[in-house]
């Protein structure tokens, strides 16, 4: 079984298609992954996921231009219908690649199987409003009835696209679970940022973008009388530069670089207490279930959340972290004055024991199921 897998990002890395492509490639399966090209990065890569196909490249001065969008987005659909023929199954991940993949079925008249798989409630985030999210919605319905699978990444966005498709089978959910590991903290913080055994971490990481309560979360920390409670935000986004500059002015306020995939557990480790901070700002955000979630419960961390569906869900049920009810009235900084070492311990041993629930191996076979079950329609 041959499977192709197609993605609007550069693919540096992509980590639920990592992680994917890993596993369909140790189970048998030929992989191959096509995305967008950047010059610092190679056209193919062979690795353990199978081959990377990079098609084109956008330089960033000119990605805007309408006409330079759609010329890439011609060429891009040129080379999935031309060479995506060989392939037995096409993975879509998001609704931008929905279309193609369908479109690619239609062209070998049902031959190529289709998988679509919402990283996101596709047509409730934030930055799709008006006009865009209108269209969003009509694509989403015209081809969603002719995928023969559909994947989401939490119960509550399954559940909401089971609702708006009642005809579709409810999509199967395959988390962003990192693997499983031990936990076995390096300390790293404590010795990249020279912070005290007496100081408690907590740790914002992930996506640095607008309408996650990075603002909140700054200041929380700049109003508390207890400097001997830290917070390090660690990743990559448009307000890098702004936790850069309020890092050096605050002492309890500390930004680290991101760090690559293979070594992030290492540091999640050595924090004290994970922060999940999204703010209400639209469906996407009120059903996610993001990555830190499952990296903070691996890492055996405490959670502290903003009060949201599916995140509410997980740690009142099993006792591992803080929902924060209000958001916006300072209630933040209350609940971060309750943690201790004797709560931290309390709720990290309840984190702890979610680990092997909440782990990539319990997702891919899942996912490894899927693929076997489809592998066979296709064949009968």
């Amino acid at each position: 079984m041959k499977i192709l897998f197609i993605v609007r990002t550069y693919c540096a890395p992509d980590i639920r298609v990592e992680r994917m492509t890993r596993s369909l490639t140790t189970e048998g399966y030929e992989v191959e992954t096509f995305c967008l090209h950047r010059d610092d990065l190679p056209r193919e890569q062979k690795w353990d996921g199978g081959l990377i196909r990079r098609i084109i490249n956008v330089p960033e001065s000119k990605g805007r231009h309408m006409v330079v969008k759609l010329l890439s987005v011609i060429c891009f659909t040129w080379h999935v219908l031309h060479r995506g023929r060989r392939f037995n199954i096409v993975h879509c991940n998001d609704l931008d690649m929905l279309p193609l993949g369908i479109l690619l079925k239609w062209c070998t008249f049902g031959r190529v199987g289709v998988i679509y798989d919402a990283h996101e409630y596709e047509t409730e985030k934030y930055h799709r409003n008006g006009l865009k999210k209108q269209m969003a919605k009509f694509l989403e319905k015209l081809f969603i009835p002719f995928a023969d699978h559909v994947i989401t990444v939490s119960e509550a966005i399954a559940d909401e696209y089971k609702r708006l498709y009642p005809r579709l089978s409810r999509p199967n959910v395959i988390l962003n679970c990192p693997p499983f590991r031990d936990i076995e903290s390096k300390d790293l913080f404590r010795k990249n940022l020279s912070l005290t055994k007496d100081q408690i971490i907590f740790l914002y990481q992930g996506g640095l973008f607008p309408n996650r309560g990075i603002e909140m979360i700054v200041d929380a920390f700049h109003n508390m009388t207890d400097k001997s409670k830290v917070i390090i935000f660690m990743g990559f986004g448009p307000m890098e530069n702004y936790l850069r500059l309020i890092a050096e002015k605050e002492p309890n306020i500390f930004f680290h670089p991101a760090v690559t995939t293979n070594v992030l557990p290492d540091y999640t480790a050595s924090a004290d207490v994970g922060i999940i901070y999204y703010q209400n700002t639209c469906l996407n955000h009120y059903y996610c279930s993001p990555n830190k979630l499952f990296e903070y419960i691996m890492a055996g961390l405490p959670i502290i959340a903003s009060d949201l569906y599916e995140l509410r869900r997980i740690l009142q049920s099993n006792h591992n972290g803080t929902v924060v009810a209000n958001v916006d009235n300072g209630e933040l900084p209350r609940v971060i004055s309750i943690y201790d070492r004797k709560t931290i311990k309390k709720q990290s041993e309840q984190s702890i024991k979610l680990r092997h629930n909440y782990s990539w191996e319990q997702q891919e076979s899942k996912l490894i199921m899927l693929y076997n079950k489809m592998g066979e329609n296709l064949k009968s």
